[in-house]
């Protein structure tokens, strides 16, 4: 269960829920942006042994952004690609990796992020076999409101998404959590607090972005 656990952990001025007609594109990753690979470093001060890398890979002319993620040893845990097309981000592939194994899966639903923000729910969903049997991940969001944080030592303007989580797998009850995601506008993802029904809160967050060089030197521990 605690292997569960730490994959769900790898597997995001107020104005007022209501507000449509804001453009949350801005607050996105800017495809122009990361032609060059970027890589985001994110930290969960209370378990460190669950920090993140995300490395940010775009492609302008066809409009895909690729995450890769590892994991606090520096092992590749996921491969994301989405697409952006006139109303959101969606997701095209979403790979897994566990014990240097490629678990590849179904997109059922591909809603990864709306450029409006209006009241709604959407989601992405997709469907995967791995060691557990058969398994079904899916991720509903909504937008909640803008809002000031502090990102990188500045002050910066932010919108927050709150997501519930669902996965089921074969061999265990299935696993359930809520979570609030926070997008800085000029960045992108920067920072998250996930709930779980039972257990404490985590907090995820970005604490710098590096390029490839400092990324080799990170690895090799220099």
């Amino acid at each position: 269960m605690k292997k569960l656990l730490r994959i769900a952990l790898i597997l995001f001025t107020l104005i007022p829920l209501g507000v449509s007609g804001q453009d949350l594109k801005e607050y996105y990753y800017n495809l122009e942006d990361y032609t060059t690979p970027k890589y985001f470093v994110y930290e969960m001060k209370d378990h460190p042994e669950l920090n993140q890398y995300w490395k940010i890979h775009t492609d302008p002319e066809n409009k895909i952004l690729v995450t890769i993620a590892y994991n606090a040893k520096f092992e590749q845990q996921e491969f994301v690609k989405e697409q952006y097309t006139d109303s959101g981000a969606v997701l095209l592939q979403f790979d897994m990796f566990e014990n240097n194994d490629i678990v590849r899966s179904a997109v059922v639903k591909s809603d990864v992020f709306k450029w409006e923000a209006k009241p709604g729910e959407y989601a992405y969903e997709i469907n995967y076999v791995n060691q557990y049997g058969s398994n079904n991940m899916r991720k509903e969001r909504k937008f909640r409101l803008f809002e000031e944080m502090t990102v990188l030592g500045k002050k910066m303007d932010v919108a927050r998404l709150s997501s519930y989580y669902v996965v089921k797998t074969e061999s265990y009850t299935p696993t359930r959590f809520s979570q609030f995601s926070y997008y800085a506008k000029g960045i992108g993802f920067v920072k998250f607090q996930r709930f779980f029904d039972e257990g404490p809160l985590y907090t995820l967050e970005l604490a710098k972005i590096i390029e490839e060089e400092e990324w080799q030197l990170l690895k090799s521990g220099k």
